[in-house]
């Protein structure tokens, strides 16, 4: 029972400290954009109100609505697989602690493996020597096709961070 009662509170304590992160960096920047949406400031003068209508008037429907398709799409390819692949690594970090004083190997290790990362994908996506488009027979431009760019992209952002 008592053991119950400090893993509860352990919970509490790590979604307390989640959910603050959460609002300082995503809901409070969130908000002042969106109070600055609302405002005409050119950070020297005085804040104006524009007008509730702005939004009416800039809306996603025009030149903005490809930029915002890509984004949901990147969100929605990158999002959900991060998510799954970390929380297997937690599930499986959770039967076994790693070793006193990891951390410090750990981030070092994360540094080079970033660096190594970059070199790698850089000569696996060379349009004319890399080793998707030597394998293929033919130049492939992976990162300024507009159709490959994304995908791309995406499962490189998945493939660096999932094991990070």
């Amino acid at each position: 029972m008592a053991a119950n009662r400090v893993g509860r509170r352990h919970w509490l304590r790590a979604a307390r400290s989640s959910l603050f992160g959460v609002a300082t960096f995503l809901l409070l920047p969130m908000l002042a954009v969106f109070w600055l949406s609302l405002h005409r400031w050119d950070l020297l003068g005085p804040i104006r109100y524009v007008d509730w209508t702005i939004g009416t008037r800039c809306s996603p429907i025009g030149p903005l609505r490809p930029s915002l398709i890509r984004d949901v799409t990147f969100i929605a390819l990158v999002v959900p697989v991060q998510t799954v692949l970390g929380l297997i690594a937690a599930a499986m970090l959770a039967r076994g602690c790693p070793a006193p004083g990891s951390s410090a190997r750990v981030r070092v290790a994360v540094d080079l493996r970033t660096l190594a990362i970059a070199v790698l994908w850089r000569w696996i996506l060379a349009p004319t020597d890399g080793a998707v488009s030597t394998l293929l027979g033919h130049r492939v431009e992976w990162l300024t096709d507009p159709g490959l760019a994304l995908p791309v992209v995406s499962a490189v952002v998945v493939w660096t961070t999932s094991a990070t």
